[in-house]
C-alpha cells in the first residue's frame, strides 16, 4: 500500500508539474505572441506615418508650386521671375521625393513623376536663360500657364484625398488600388489630363522621346541579309544561330555566333544592316598591350566596317578590357553626339565588344556654327587654378537632346584632372566633367 500511494503521490505531482509547466508555456507564449503583435503595430504605425509624412509634403510642395506658377504668370521683372523660377525648382524636386516615398502605395504615377521632374527642370532651364542675359518669351509663357494649369487639377486632386487623412478615416498602408489616394493618383495618370508636351533643353524634355534615328542609312533588309552583314563585322571563323528580332526606336536582329575565342551576340539593324550592338562571352585577365595599341587598333577596326573620321577621344581599363570611345569629327571638331565604345581585349588584343547606337540615333553632316570667343579668351574663363594642357572645339549632347559648339579645356590641378565646357558662343562655362578613379576604371562625373 505504501509503495502504491508513493507512486500515486508522485504521478499526481508530475500532473501537478506539467500542469504548472503548461500554464507557464501559456503565459510565456501569449508574452510572446503579445509582443510580437505590439512590434507588429508598431512597425505598421511607423510605415503609416512615413507615408503620411511623405503625403504631407506633396501637399505642402504642389500647394506652393501652384502659388509660384500663378505668380510667374504675372511677373515681368527678371530679377522676381529669376526668384520664382528658382522657387519652383526646389519645391518640384521636394514634391518628386516625396511622390517617391508613396509609390509602393501605387506604383502607377509615371506621368506625375515626369510631370512633376519636367516643372522642376523646365523652370531651372528658364533661370539659366535669364542668368545669361536672355528674356522669357511668348512661347514660354504660353508653357508657364500650361503648366501652372495641370498643377491646380493636382492640387485640387490631393487636397480631396486631405480631408479623409486628416479625419482619421484613411490609411494609406492599409490602401488597395480602390482607396481615394490610389485613384486620384490614376485619374493623373489618365489621358483626359492636359499634360502640355514640353520641347526644351533638359533631361526630361518631350523631345527626347519624339527622337528619330538619324543614322540609319539604306533600305530595309531580310533576316537572310543581316546574316551576311555579320561577316563584314566579326573578323573571324563563326557558326551563325538566330536569336530573333529586337523592337525600339532602332529594329534589329539578334544572331549568335560561335567562334574559337567565344560566343559572341550581334544587333544587326533592319534599316541598312548597320551594327547596333556586339558583345562577346569573354573575360581577360591580363593587361598585356597598352591604351595606345588597343585604341590604334579599334581605329582600324572602325574604318574597316565604313566608320571614318572617328577620333579616340576617352580610354579606360576596367578588369583588363580597354572600353575606348571614339567621336565623329567634323572639320576638325570633335561630335560627341555621335559616339561608338569599342571593348577591346587587353591581354590578346582583340575586340570584346561595340556600343553604336549613339553613333546610329545621332549622326548626320551638320552645319556648324564658327565660333565667336577665341581659344585664348576661352581660356581665360577657365579657373586660374587649372594648367592647361589640351584645347579644341567639340560639339557636345545637351540634356534635352540638342547641341552646343563649346571649347573642350582640359588641364589638372594639384589633386585632379578635369574637362571644362566653355561655350564657344557666349565665352561662359558652360560644364564641368572631373576625372575620378574608381573600382570600374576611370570615370567623368
Amino acid at each position: 500500500m505504501t509503495n502504491a500511494n508513493s507512486k500515486t503521490r508522485t504521478l499526481t505531482l508530475i500532473a501537478a508539474l506539467l500542469t504548472v509547466a503548461v500554464l507557464v508555456m501559456a503565459v510565456v507564449w501569449g508574452l510572446t505572441a503579445s509582443r510580437a503583435e505590439a512590434q507588429l503595430d508598431e512597425s505598421r504605425d511607423k510605415l503609416e506615418n512615413g507615408y503620411k509624412q511623405n503625403y504631407y509634403q506633396l501637399v505642402y510642395n504642389v500647394g506652393n508650386l501652384s502659388a509660384y506658377l500663378n505668380k510667374l504668370t504675372v511677373s515681368a521683372s527678371p530679377t522676381m521671375q529669376m526668384q520664382l523660377l528658382g522657387q519652383v525648382s526646389a519645391e518640384a524636386a521636394s514634391a518628386g521625393s516625396a511622390l517617391a516615398g508613396l509609390t509602393s502605395v501605387d506604383d502607377n504615377a509615371y506621368k506625375t513623376t515626369k510631370y512633376i521632374n519636367q516643372v522642376g527642370d523646365y523652370c531651372l532651364r528658364l533661370q539659366y536663360t535669364l542668368a545669361e542675359g536672355g528674356a522669357i518669351g511668348e512661347a514660354e509663357k504660353d508653357a508657364l500657364a500650361s503648366l501652372y494649369t495641370v498643377i491646380t487639377q493636382m492640387e485640387r486632386g490631393l487636397e480631396a484625398v486631405k480631408a479623409q487623412v486628416d479625419e482619421g478615416d484613411y490609411r494609406f498602408s492599409d490602401a488597395d488600388k480602390t482607396g481615394i489616394f490610389a485613384t486620384t493618383l490614376a485619374s493623373f495618370e489618365a489621358e483626359t489630363v492636359a499634360y502640355p508636351a514640353l520641347i526644351y533643353d533638359g533631361p526630361f524634355s518631350d523631345a527626347l522621346e519624339q527622337a528619330t534615328p538619324m543614322g540609319l542609312t539604306g533600305q530595309t533588309i531580310s533576316q537572310q541579309e543581316a546574316a551576311q552583314k555579320v561577316s563584314t563585322y566579326l573578323p573571324t571563323e563563326y557558326t551563325l544561330s538566330y536569336l530573333g528580332d529586337l523592337g525600339g526606336k532602332i529594329e534589329a536582329y539578334r544572331f549568335e555566333a560561335a567562334t574559337e575565342y567565344g560566343t559572341y551576340y550581334l544587333d544587326i539593324t533592319k534599316v541598312g544592316g548597320h551594327l547596333l550592338n556586339m558583345a562577346a562571352d569573354r573575360t581577360p585577365t591580363d593587361t598585356v598591350y597598352d591604351a595606345e595599341a588597343c585604341s590604334e587598333y579599334g581605329q582600324a577596326y572602325l574604318e574597316r566596317i565604313g566608320l571614318n573620321n572617328m577620333r579616340a577621344v576617352w580610354a579606360s581599363n576596367y578588369n583588363s578590357t580597354y572600353y575606348i570611345n571614339y567621336a565623329y569629327t567634323q572639320d576638325d571638331v570633335v561630335c560627341y553626339s555621335d559616339l561608338v565604345v569599342l571593348k577591346i581585349d587587353a591581354e590578346t588584343k582583340t575586340l570584346v565588344g561595340v556600343e553604336a547606337r549613339n553613333y546610329l540615333m545621332n549622326h548626320r553632316a551638320r552645319s556648324l556654327p564658327a565660333p565667336t570667343v577665341t581659344s585664348a579668351e576661352a581660356q581665360a574663363a577657365v579657373h586660374q587654378n587649372i594648367r592647361v594642357d589640351g584645347v579644341r572645339l567639340s560639339l557636345i549632347p545637351t540634356e534635352g537632346g540638342n547641341e552646343r559648339l563649346c571649347y573642350e579645356i582640359s588641364g589638372t590641378t594639384s589633386d585632379d584632372r578635369y574637362f571644362v565646357y566653355v561655350d564657344a558662343a557666349t565665352g561662359r562655362e558652360y560644364k564641368i566633367l572631373r576625372v575620378i578613379d574608381s573600382n570600374e576604371g576611370q570615370l567623368l562625373l
